[in-house]
């Protein structure tokens, strides 16, 4: 599973050193970032955190009570999970009470 995609910022570790680089690309094991000029490829557990994500526009494919299929610009597809208090705030918003008619 991808911990960051195509466009977003990292904090990685490189010689002992916290850095913060742009995702050029990822892959099954890692990613490569490039920070100040300079390549790093990186395995995923290498990856400390977000600076920032970058926008995503998809296509919904497919949409559940767990989560959706999504596609992006590129035809790469994805599974997006709901986690569990997203779920419950829909079940409070789809069970509030309607307005009796005055």
């Amino acid at each position: 599973m991808n911990l960051a995609y195509k466009g977003d910022e990292v904090f990685f570790h490189h010689k002992g050193k916290p850095k913060c680089g742009k995702v050029l690309s990822t892959g099954k094991h890692g990613c490569t970032v490039e920070h100040e000029g300079e390549k790093h490829n990186l395995k995923w557990a290498h990856i400390a955190g977000h600076a920032s994500r970058a926008k995503q526009d998809y296509k919904v494919l497919k949409h559940g009570d767990d989560g959706m299929i999504v596609e992006n610009q590129d035809g790469h597809q994805r599974f997006i999970a709901i986690p569990p208090e997203a779920r419950d705030e829909q079940l409070k918003l789809s069970a509030a009470p309607k307005k009796k008619p005055t």
